[in-house]
């Protein structure tokens, strides 16, 4: 497909214009171009008339249509940033929402998500200059939850290039890269702490681990603790603890082990029983339209038996289901 941002931007002009707005018109545009494109038409937007594109968005469209639309111009980590704004400052919401997004980061994302977070304060008018990621989590949360969502966004974790991660996870060779004797005495701790407790587990012990370990740390004890206890670490936990710490142990886990696995989850939870957690749907289609949402939907189709297409048309309705259908190439 020719690919004319002049064309597209004028073409959303169009839609715009006048009485009534032609939705179709502008999901054909921007549900069928990438982030680096929509970067190109909102670029060439401002040039031909004037105004940002994602001003002229938030006048026309609305609700979570219009959240969806205006998310695929950012960023995934100006995404979370904006989500977890949304999250804060619905009063009393913080919990598994916010564990969805943290948890699921590595130290360098964290790093990156503090700084939009503040941009996305500046850009709300937010005049409590004080106000950070840190503060807001402080506020938002409590307990052993907010105990373990600030530690684990302030420990400065080692991080691995994907070319150690694949090397090591294709040969099984942890030691290369991770200090087995540690990894051992940490599935020890966590078997320690979690055995016999249900819902009493020893959060103070786990937080500690589970905030300074490694991806690839995870990962190793993830399967040393299968191996030698018989059992699945993120059952153990299940057991030990209550939502949100809870969710929020098992998020870090399985981002570790399987993010993917993790990700299709989340989208069968999110449209699975009553009701349609929109906001987790819009924030997994825009990110991984970039990087893997054809395998998530081959995954998903794996582990569900019942096409991701399928959830969302049954989930979601007009303009929202037609822009999210495009995004998956199935409309």
């Amino acid at each position: 497909m020719n690919f004319d941002c002049n064309a597209d931007a004028e073409k959303i002009y169009n839609a715009c214009k006048g009485l009534g707005t032609k939705e179709e018109d502008i999901i054909k545009v921007i549900g069928n171009r990438n982030l680096a494109q929509r970067h190109q038409i909102r670029l060439a937007y401002f040039s031909k008339y004037n105004k940002d594109l994602l001003d002229v968005l938030d006048s026309e469209l609305s609700g979570d249509f219009g959240y969806l639309s205006r998310s695929l111009f950012l960023g995934p980590i100006q995404v979370l940033a904006m989500d977890l704004y949304k999250i804060f400052k619905k009063t009393g919401s913080a919990g598994g929402d916010i564990n969805d997004i943290i948890c699921c980061l590595s130290p360098s994302e964290i790093t990156a998500l503090k700084a939009a977070y503040l941009e996305v304060l500046n850009y709300e008018g937010v005049k409590d200059k004080a106000r950070s990621l840190e503060k807001d989590i402080e506020k938002e949360t409590k307990g052993q939850h907010r105990d373990f969502l600030l530690k684990f966004i302030n420990t400065n974790r080692r991080e691995f290039t994907p070319e150690e991660i694949r090397s090591v996870a294709s040969s099984g060779r942890w030691d290369m890269l991770v200090d087995m004797q540690q990894v051992e005495r940490n599935a020890t701790a966590i078997h320690d702490a979690t055995e016999g407790k249900a819902g009493k587990g020893n959060e103070v012990e786990v937080t500690r681990i589970l905030s300074t370990a490694s991806a690839l740390d995870l990962r190793a004890m993830y399967d040393h603790y299968r191996d030698v206890y018989k059992v699945s670490m993120v059952d153990a936990i299940s057991k030990a603890f209550k939502n949100p710490l809870r969710n929020a142990y098992n998020n870090v886990i399985m981002t570790a082990v399987d993010l993917r696995l993790l990700l299709v989850a989340q989208l069968y939870n999110a449209m699975h029983g009553l009701g349609t957690d929109e906001r987790t749907l819009s924030r997994i289609f825009t990110i991984r339209s970039e990087i893997d949402l054809h395998n998530l939907r081959m995954l998903f189709q794996e582990k569900v038996g019942r096409s991701l297409g399928e959830m969302v048309k049954s989930d979601t309705s007009g303009d929202y289901r037609s822009l999210l259908l495009t995004i998956l190439g199935e409309k």
